[in-house]
């Protein structure tokens, strides 16, 4: 009986480290899925990274290409205003040129 009990010892003992190895053989597995997973997280978190940059670096440009804009429509409403009172002055001279020939022209008469 003594043998018995000792044989189903050593079978428990050896089942124990069969299950012992395998969750060995799984722990091992589940690290390197986990550092894989790690990597991927690493990876993607770099590309995130990258493209905030890349998307702040756009929203700079296009704050710049706004103020170029608005600085290129100021100047161009200015150059608008001052061609519109050259162009007023103009009519204002050849008004008062015309107006000067008639008198010349009725006082020669």
């Amino acid at each position: 009986q003594l043998r018995s009990e000792a044989r189903s010892h050593v079978r428990s003992i050896e089942s124990l480290k069969e299950r012992c190895r395998r969750a060995e053989v799984e722990n091992a597995a589940a690290k390197q899925n986990m550092s894989s997973r790690e990597r991927v997280l690493e990876q993607a978190i770099e590309a995130s990274e990258w493209i905030c940059a890349k998307t702040k670096w756009r929203l700079d440009e296009w704050a710049r290409e706004k103020q170029r804009m608005v600085a290129e429509g100021m100047l161009t409403r200015q150059e608008a205003a001052d061609a519109r009172t050259l162009a007023d002055r103009t009519e204002q001279h050849r008004a008062r040129d015309r107006t000067a020939w008639v008198l010349d022209k009725e006082a020669a008469d």
